[in-house]
């Protein structure tokens, strides 16, 4: 898409705005596109949030939005007729192996049963529903109040919802990042592990290993001065020699028939400006602490055979269950937060009132964020239930279930399933709701320490001996069911992790 009005662009920010022209320059040869007098030529993707966000030109933001949702259900790149059937071709199968439907296969392989996701995702839907009423009325309100006309609608909602925020929350990322400071960080998310599990962690000898890059680090995981893990962490970014976004890798499992000890990799992309401290935003340390998490599981498992170790061999719906727990101390328990908050330079914690702005914003506006999230894991599994006499009977349904699952204003002419790439490049097909039910496991199973007391160092590590001995040691060798009834107690509930949400304080 291309702007040709400055009217157009309004206030869209300087960098986008840059990025756009030159976009035009590299693909009209000739092109004399700047900045201030466009030409701007608009790319799905890393255009398509600041238009939203930030342009003042109600009928861009409508054009750009209604492109979007049309990308992949109109003209040569429509995937309705190839999503109709791939759902066909996966009945097929799931019924030549005798299941009712491909939900049913895929949940055969999988920890959680449909009644469970079913009353799962209704008390989420339950708890987020009135807040996501409140919610809307404040924004349709707020939008008033500044001038709008009429009721909100898609394009509306991520434009007015930021002002709403700048007026509300303005938090200052970059003062927060003043006190997290990557290398307080590993020295804190290394005691808790200390804390929880009666493991040492420490950097490993210069000359025991052979890295990559000179800032990867090399550490290595003792229990009784006996060396059980291994663990590189390579954080920064380099571009043109590694791929974008974060995870863990198992480089080596644990193996009796091998005699090998587990090794990880944990992979971040962390932009390194000059040669000072390296100052975190709050997600990054989330992710930091989200893949250690799974590490962990790779590393403390005392399973012998590799394809049960670690992770692998674990149902797909308890997978981020470690690592989603480990996220958790990050910001929710003090101990924790008193060690990886601190000023580069000073020392200092993080101030209470800064620390509580930021919470605050992060559970501002989740009713209807959570109830996306609902829809998207109910779409899943219901498109994969039954059989589909027409692609046009599957399109309204999509819109259907949109109207009942959540009160967001919808698109005319959106297919969430043309772009569904979870579950159509992806290996969530009929397991979107993974994400929900391993955030239940994790935060009930946090919710533990927060009975017993977090700051009662006794019982986190009673507690943490006894995850470690079941979750973290037993991977894929015992069900999650199983080891989540040894460690809790119980089945699994969802009210911990609806209390993390602040959908409710119960």
């Amino acid at each position: 898409m291309v702007l040709f009005k400055k009217s157009e662009v309004a206030g869209l920010p300087l960098v986008a705005k840059r990025r756009a022209a030159a976009r035009y320059n590299r693909e009209k040869p000739g092109g004399n596109a700047t900045a201030e007098k466009g030409p701007w030529k608009l790319a799905f993707g890393i255009d398509v949030g600041s238009v939203l966000r930030f342009a003042t030109n109600r009928e861009v933001r409508k054009r750009v939005l209604t492109a979007v949702v049309a990308k992949a259900s109109s003209g040569k790149n429509d995937n309705r007729k190839v999503a109709f059937e791939m759902l066909r071709k996966r009945q097929q199968v799931a019924r030549f192996l005798g299941f009712q439907n491909y939900t049913a296969l895929s949940l055969s392989t999988k920890m959680a049963r449909r009644p469970e996701i079913s009353q799962l995702l209704g008390e989420i839907k339950s708890a987020a529903w009135d807040k996501a009423t409140v919610e809307l009325q404040e924004l349709q309100e707020f939008a008033t109040s500044l001038g709008f006309v009429g009721k909100l609608e898609a394009h509306d909602v991520p434009h007015y919802t930021g002002k709403w925020y700048k007026k509300k929350h303005a938090i200052d990322f970059l003062k927060i990042a003043q006190y997290l400071e990557l290398d307080n960080i590993m020295k804190g998310m290394f005691e808790l592990t200390e804390r929880l599990y009666g493991v040492t962690i420490d950097e490993a000898p210069a000359n025991s290993t052979q890295i990559w890059d000179p800032t990867i680090r090399f550490y290595r995981l003792r229990r009784n001065s006996t060396t059980i893990a291994h663990a590189y962490f390579d954080l920064f970014s380099r571009p043109g020699q590694k791929q974008a976004g974060a995870w863990h890798k198992p480089m080596r499992v644990r193996s009796a028939l091998l005699g090998s000890i587990p090794l990880s990799g944990i992979v971040m992309n962390k932009r390194r400006v000059g040669a000072g401290p390296v100052l975190m935003f709050p997600r990054e340390v989330v992710t930091l602490f989200h893949e250690w998490g799974h590490a962990l599981q790779a590393m403390m498992t005392t399973q012998k055979e590799g394809m049960a170790a670690g992770s692998n061999n674990v149902e797909w719906d308890a997978i981020e269950f470690p690592s989603q727990f480990m996220q958790d101390f990050a910001f929710n328990d003090p101990w924790t937060w008193e060690r990886i908050a601190r000023h580069h330079s000073t020392g200092e914690v993080m101030p209470a009132n800064l620390k509580q702005a930021f919470e605050t914003a992060t559970k501002a506006r989740v009713g209807l964020s959570v109830l996306v999230r609902v829809y998207s894991a109910r779409l899943d599994l219901q498109i994969h239930e039954r059989d589909w006499a027409s692609v046009e009977e599957l399109s309204g349904f999509q819109t259907q279930l949109y109207s009942e699952a959540t009160m967001a204003p919808d698109v005319p002419g959106r297919c969430p399933v043309c772009g569904f790439r979870h579950i159509f490049a992806g290996a969530y097909a009929a397991g979107y709701y993974s994400y929900r039910w391993a955030e239940v496991l994790s935060s009930d199973a946090f919710g533990a320490f927060q009975e017993a007391g977090l700051s009662n160092s006794t019982a986190v590590r009673s507690l943490g001996q006894r995850f470690s001995a079941t979750v973290l040691a037993d991977g894929g060798g015992v069900h999650p069911r199983d080891l989540f009834r040894q460690f809790r107690g119980r089945d699994p509930k969802s009210g911990a992790m609806l209390r993390l949400y602040g959908l409710t304080t119960d």
